[in-house]
């Protein structure tokens, strides 16, 4: 997902996520016997992209743009007499983390919180029947790209300096706290 904030004054006390989807995990056998699904991939981080004259993250807030963890192998399994072995399920690899780039005025950033674009872990691999292998553990997804830039407001020919704009905004809070789909 995308996410875009342009405002004059951003204050995040919550969160502010776009995450990716974890990967399910992999199939067991169903009433009979086999080696155990892999678990899927996971889906990647999202991008974050706020621009405000004035930006304040608090102590409790978040921005997120993190990969999903991949799903679990699943371990084989045997029903009745079984000779021989069957394989684990490999792990699904984790998702890669997204980006967020924040631009503000000079020393107008404050951040006690969290910016994270982590990727995700990987699943891990199931359990085999008999001599059977382990599945493998999927691989990690690799970390995204986070950027705080500044700038000094924009120089009109008459070479004043000038802020970005002036914005009316006014506190909206849905119910619960939470936007699921919507616009600001």
């Amino acid at each position: 997902g995308y996410i875009r904030i342009i405002a004059d004054q951003v204050h995040v006390n919550g969160t502010i996520l776009s995450n990716g989807e974890d990967g399910t995990n992999g199939q067991a056998i169903n009433g009979g016997s086999g080696s155990g699904g892999s678990g899927a991939g996971a889906g990647s981080g999202g991008s974050i992209f706020i621009k405000a004259n004035e930006v304040n993250i608090g102590l409790n807030g978040a921005i997120q743009a993190d990969g999903g963890d991949g799903g679990d192998g699943a371990s084989s399994y045997c029903t009745g007499a079984c000779i021989g072995f069957f394989h684990g399920g490999d792990g699904g690899g984790g998702g890669g983390g997204g980006r967020i780039s924040i631009m503000t005025q000079i020393s107008k950033y404050n951040n006690q919180g969290t910016v994270s674009v982590s990727g995700g872990t990987g699943g891990t691999g199931g359990q085999p029947y008999g001599t059977g292998s382990v599945g493998f553990t999927g691989s990690a997804g690799a970390s995204g790209a986070s950027s705080i830039s500044t700038w000094t407001g924009y120089i009109l020919s008459t070479g004043v300096v000038v802020d970005d704009g002036s914005f009316t905004t006014y506190p909206w809070s849905p119910n619960g706290g939470q936007i699921t789909d919507g616009w600001v």
